[in-house]
């Protein structure tokens, strides 16, 4: 594969509250701030600067995937890849995974039809356990854990024995210190390398595969060893075992930096190590950047454990605050370094970076404000959209990484792919959300959009008529043929077309309700929020499941309120409360609808 190189503890105690309460109550209670900035707030105060300070990491203010500049950069990007005849492994699976993301985003095709893809496909069928362990061209771990990601994403059923053969393989690499490297030197770990593996292995878990835990804490345990005083991370540990690691190797680079922080933001999350978005929280008050302390502990009887936290026990024995430091390390690296354009492998990190920032958002629930970070993927778009050639590909030489494979770093990157990949995840399910069928489009266009599935086409107005005239027969067809993509442009008609949308979930029909929900969940829009809470005070018990789940895509969060199968007006408020709390959190200023008077 062408792309390779050679180079202070505050204990609470809350019983049994509600997660919500408990939120409230850690941020409350904690007293303390980083060595020598003593920092106590009256409650009030506290809460005011929570919920103000913090930007959300895709809080962004020019671009989305979905903005039709954006989508233009990917489409020529693609149609640049696509026309490389590489014959390299693992060239050809990071091209079908930026052809198979783009597609998710652009909605121009299947996505998992494409030409790249069947090219990947057919060189992946040729996999066996045996050329995996004799062939040169797996020396390196790129190429196979590269490619089990791409197959978990693209049908982690239909290729189930290809995965677990690059599953065994992965576990059989492991060195014994815990990392993986080069197949010649099985003493030295590779912090590149490591990355990829990780989120194979994190991958595999979210759909259900077997893999050993301890295989991820010893992983855990090698990059947490081996991160640098700075924050940062090399390319290679231990240095001066063999020649290619040498003085100049222990630089520490942005895309090491931000592959060391994926890699370890994936391993917390697959050992549970803690709750999601309940880890530190950023806050901003006069501009100065203050860190709760890193080990801020709940303590709760193992009955209040097991309800609170469910699944997400920790796997395995390992302490906490270790990993919670080296993050904490390794973001204040990046808050003090952050850049779109560095001097090496440039679309590689960029690559890399919208993996760790979006574990870290899915894991922390915000990233704070310091060095730019914040405007992370607006400044992305912009650099590449400067460095865009008439054909397609993106202008970043390098010495070690074809045009062609920086170009699908690119579109990675301008997909937000670990975002989409966290979507997927939260909901077991691919591309759709719900009993939701992937070919069915209602989108806006400049023909005017429609929904599509087979013979099935209707423009969003002729839609919305139906749910006026409340033809059930008509609903129906809808009912289970809606799977989202944003409405085109910012135009007056489509943002008339969502306002009519929104009103719809105090339609009389509850099947106009349900559809509404659905299409207005797979937006991932801010704006769509005070209907989605809205509809959690509906009678009809899939109405307000759909709208929780709705609710859980947005914020890109894999748990949300529980609801038993028939919530009663209990549970309905108290995920009203929790939802109204993440919402003001990640939205000050925003305004939910007057509920009904029973809420």
């Amino acid at each position: 594969m062408r792309f390779h190189k050679r180079r202070g503890v505050a204990i609470l105690r809350f019983g049994n509250q509600s997660a919500s309460a408990r939120g409230t109550a850690r941020q409350a209670q904690v007293m303390e701030s980083r060595p020598g900035f003593a920092f106590i707030a009256p409650l009030g105060i506290f809460l005011l600067i929570a919920l103000t300070g913090a930007k959300s990491a895709s809080a962004q203010k020019k671009y989305t995937p979905e903005h039709p500049v954006v989508q233009e950069m990917i489409e020529r990007a693609v149609e640049y890849i696509a026309a490389d005849p590489s014959r390299d492994f693992g060239e050809n699976v990071v091209f079908a995974m930026a052809a198979y993301k783009s597609g998710i985003i652009t909605g121009k095709e299947d996505p998992k039809s494409h030409p790249l893809i069947e090219r990947a496909l057919a060189r992946v069928e040729l996999l066996s356990g045996e050329g995996l362990a004799k062939s040169g061209a797996f020396r390196t771990m790129y190429a196979s854990a590269l490619a089990c990601v791409f197959l978990l994403e693209l049908d982690a059923k239909k290729y189930e024995p290809k995965i677990r053969i690059l599953l065994d393989h992965i576990a059989n690499r492991q060195q014994a210190a815990g990392a993986w490297g080069y197949k010649d030197y099985p003493q030295v770990g590779d912090t590149s390398q490591m990355q990829y593996i990780a989120l194979a292995l994190w991958l595999a878990k979210h759909h259900g595969y077997q893999v050993d835990p301890e295989i991820c804490k010893r992983a855990l345990e090698w990059m947490i060893e081996w991160q640098m005083d700075d924050g940062g991370w090399i390319y290679q540990q231990p240095t001066g075992i063999v020649s290619t690691v040498g003085p100049g190797a222990r630089t520490v680079r942005h895309s090491l930096v931000a592959a060391g922080l994926g890699t370890v933001y994936l391993y917390a999350d697959f050992l549970q190590l803690f709750d999601r978005q309940t880890g530190r929280l950023n806050i901003v008050r006069d501009d100065v950047l203050l860190e709760l302390p890193i080990a801020v502990y709940e303590i709760t009887d193992d009955a209040a454990s097991e309800q609170s936290q469910g699944d997400r026990r920790p796997l395995v024995a390992f302490e906490s605050g270790r990993a919670r430091s080296t993050m904490t390390r390794g973001n204040s690296w990046f808050t003090q370094n952050f850049a779109v354009e560095v001097d090496e492998y440039n679309l590689y990190y960029l690559y890399g970076f919208e993996r760790y920032i979006s574990m870290r958002q899915y894991l922390d629930g915000d990233i704070g404000k310091g060095g730019g970070i914040d405007t992370w993927y607006d400044d992305g778009v912009d650099f590449l959209r400067s460095i865009q050639q008439a054909d397609g590909h993106f202008d970043r030489s390098s010495s070690e990484i074809s045009d062609s494979v920086n170009t699908a770093f690119g579109v990675l990157f301008l997909t937000q792919s670990m975002s989409i990949t966290l979507g997927d995840s939260s909901t077991g399910l691919q591309n759709g959300i719900g009993d939701l069928p992937d070919n069915v489009i209602l989108q806006e266009a400049e023909d005017g959009g429609g929904i599509r599935s087979g013979s099935i086409e209707r423009s969003v107005t002729e839609f919305l008529s139906i749910m006026d005239t409340s033809e059930t027969s008509e609903v129906e067809m809808f009912t289970n043929a809606l799977t989202g993509l944003e409405l085109g442009g910012d135009d007056a008609a489509g943002g008339q077309q969502l306002a009519k949308l929104r009103m719809l979930i105090r339609h009389e029909n509850w099947q106009a309700r349900l559809v509404t929900i659905k299409y207005l969940a797979r937006q991932r829009s801010l704006d769509n929020v005070p209907a989605l809470v809205f509809a959690l005070t509906d009678p009809d018990p899939k109405i307000v499941q759909e709208a929780n789940q709705g609710l859980m895509f947005v914020s890109r969060r894999t748990t949300g309120p529980k609801l038993s199968e028939e919530p009663t007006r209990s549970e309905k408020q108290a995920a009203i409360q929790e939802w109204t709390v993440w919402f003001k959190h990640v939205r000050p200023d925003g305004r939910l609808l007057e509920l009904p008077e029973e809420f």
